[in-house]
């Protein structure tokens, strides 16, 4: 989060953060939920762009963080539709699509709240398996 205040403050387009450890589950998801996202570089990435014998550049860095640039990554998509604060969300959906199951009968109401309940229990799994100690 200081990494995108910085960006923000300078008024830079792009934000790429490198570390010669690794990130924590909290740092990656807060890094793919800021818009627009952090780039998190690891210290195996890191030792891969720079290789052995020829250290990385400014630019070999920026052009490894443009190839990557997809605002839509996999991982990105996971942590938006299953952060913490979407379980209560979706159940809150799947009570109200049963409520208006029950009051109409509508066969999609009944559809769309099972979806809605699949979906907080998926991401009541997803949070737990993430915040183990």
């Amino acid at each position: 989060l200081a990494a995108h205040r910085a960006r923000m403050e300078s008024g830079c387009g792009r934000c790429v953060l490198a570390s010669t450890t690794g990130f924590t589950a909290d740092a990656i998801r807060a890094a793919e939920w800021v818009d627009p996202p952090v780039r998190l570089i690891t210290g195996r990435q890191l030792s891969s762009i720079a290789g052995r014998l020829h250290p990385a550049t400014d630019a070999d860095i920026a052009a490894h963080a443009r190839r990557r640039k997809s605002p839509y990554t996999r991982a990105r998509i996971l942590a938006l539709a299953f952060s913490g604060v979407k379980t209560r969300r979706y159940l809150l959906c799947a009570f109200l699509l049963l409520m208006m199951y029950l009051v109409s009968g509508s066969v999609a109401a009944l559809i769309f709240m099972l979806v809605s309940f699949v979906l907080a229990i998926l991401c009541h799994w997803h949070n737990r398996q993430n915040f183990k100690l």
